[in-house]
């Protein structure tokens, strides 16, 4: 029988809770799946950086749900993060939010997007909160797509800068 709350289980030769060979299993009855949330992720208890999600990597959960916690409350140094599914195009980049940029937890300039450089999501729909609201250094931004002629530099709009009539 399937329990509906989620049942967590370390399997580590080293079963502490700071092991960075820990590794969490999540069970979760098929209507909660939008929802998950990894208790030791929240807590600090492991090393958020050794995680990879399989249910992502393998689409048994829709991405666009997915919380992770130590993004919004800064537990982990979120520079160091690679997300598989961006770069194997299994989940909508449109979707995807980065709460760091938007508050500033973290320093945008050294932030790279592998889906621009690859051409694998579409740039006209990248949003980047720091150049708006005026939270980075716009000079130090490298784009690469304008770079490399991936987008057209025209339809970029800086707000910082009046529009010609």
């Amino acid at each position: 029988e399937f329990a509906p709350e989620v049942a967590l289980s370390a399997k580590s030769p080293d079963l502490r809770p700071t092991s960075p060979y820990l590794r969490v299993c999540a069970r979760l009855h098929p209507w909660q799946e939008r929802y998950i949330v990894i208790p030791e992720l929240t807590l600090g208890r492991i090393y958020s950086c050794c995680i990879t999600n399989l249910e992502l990597m393998l689409s048994r959960i829709d991405s666009r749900y997915i919380v992770i916690p130590e993004f919004t409350l800064g537990r982990i140094y979120s520079c160091r993060i690679t997300i598989p599914e961006l770069m194997l195009g299994r989940i909508d980049s449109q979707y995807i939010v980065i709460p760091e940029l938007t508050l500033g937890r973290i320093y945008s300039c050294r932030i790279t997007i592998p889906e621009l450089m690859l051409d694998r999501i579409d740039s006209r729909y990248i949003v980047i909160p720091e150049l708006t609201l005026g939270r980075i250094y716009s000079c130090c931004i490298t784009i690469p797509e304008l770079l490399l002629s991936r987008i057209n530099h025209r339809t970029i709009r800086n707000p910082q800068v009046p529009t010609q009539n």
